[in-house]
Parts: structure tokens; C-alpha cells; sequence
């Protein structure tokens, strides 16, 4: 894997006490969590690294907010995705 990240926090506010790269986008990385085995995206600004292109500002996202109703939910988040994985790669509702 790639370089390895301690203590930061994803798009939804939740801490990861170790993480590696796994691929770097313009204003993200997308890294891997070790304690947990899942793959979580994280603003380059985050961990200290050099945007490639300015971030465009969306009105209808809103980092503050989401951090702030996602923060400690991270099981939530994860039933979440799984239903969704499911429901697309195997057409069970």
C-alpha cells in the first residue's frame, strides 16, 4: 500500500487511529483503515497534502453539516453501504 496516515478523520467526522493510500484524486485520498478493514475517503487539506486543482464549492453539500450528523455513527454508515452493495450486485431488496 501507500503511505501511512495516524489519527485523521474522514468526510463524515469519524477518527481512524491508522490508515495507508490506497489512491490519490484531486482533493481526496482514498485510504484504508487497518483496525477495520474498509476503505474511507479523506480531504487531502486534512492530512496536510497539496490540493492538484482548487475544491469547487457545491451549495447543496455541506461538509460541516454532514461531519456534524454522521460524527459517531460510523456502524450506521457501514449497514449502509453494505445494503446498497447488495441491492446492486446481487438484486435483492
Amino acid at each position: 500500500m501507500g503511505k501511512a496516515y495516524f489519527n485523521v478523520e474522514d468526510i463524515y467526522g469519524n477518527r481512524h487511529r491508522e490508515v495507508e493510500t490506497i489512491r490519490e484524486m484531486d482533493n481526496t485520498v482514498l485510504v484504508f483503515d487497518i483496525d477495520d478493514h474498509e476503505t474511507y475517503t479523506i480531504r487531502k487539506e486534512d492530512v496536510g497534502m497539496k490540493l492538484n486543482r482548487p475544491a469547487i464549492r457545491r451549495e447543496k453539500f455541506n461538509l460541516s453539516q454532514n461531519k456534524r450528523i454522521w460524527r459517531n455513527h460510523q456502524k450506521e454508515l457501514k449497514d449502509i453501504r453494505y445494503k446498497y452493495a447488495r441491492k446492486v450486485y446481487s438484486g435483492i431488496e
